[in-house]
């Protein structure tokens, strides 16, 4: 079902007018999603855009525009706050399942192998 008039006023709504909307909608997406990893972040924006009904092409326009600096320590903080909350899901678990536990929920969430790693070695005590 075509409808004239939608067909009439698409052309309107020119690829410019699309990266604005879009822009401003992706810098609101990143303050609600700012205490996520960096990867994660990136992946909820790019969601977010879908779900509003923006083109592939304009995402990837707009994520190539938004100022996304990988800051070590805000994905540093994510990924403490994220690791204790996965502690505390999983501590009733022997050693070394609630380690890989621990470290599989925190690598699906985004973030680097080797960050996980020292977070185990750091927070979760060999007992």
């Amino acid at each position: 079902m075509k409808d004239p008039v939608i067909q009439e006023v698409l052309p309107l709504y020119t690829e410019e007018m699309q990266f604005e909307v879009g822009y401003h909608t992706a810098e609101k997406a990143m303050r609600r999603f700012h205490n996520k990893s960096h990867k994660e972040m990136i992946q909820k924006i790019k969601m977010h855009l879908m779900q509003k009904g923006f083109h592939q092409g304009v995402i990837q326009m707009i994520l190539d525009e938004l100022p996304m600096e990988k800051d070590e320590d805000q994905e540093n903080e994510a990924l403490q706050r994220e690791g204790a909350r996965l502690m505390r899901r999983h501590q009733r678990l022997p050693l070394m399942k609630r380690k890989m536990k621990i470290k599989q929920g925190l690598y699906q969430k985004g973030f680097a192998i080797d960050d996980i790693q020292r977070f185990l070695d750091e927070e979760v005590m060999d007992e």
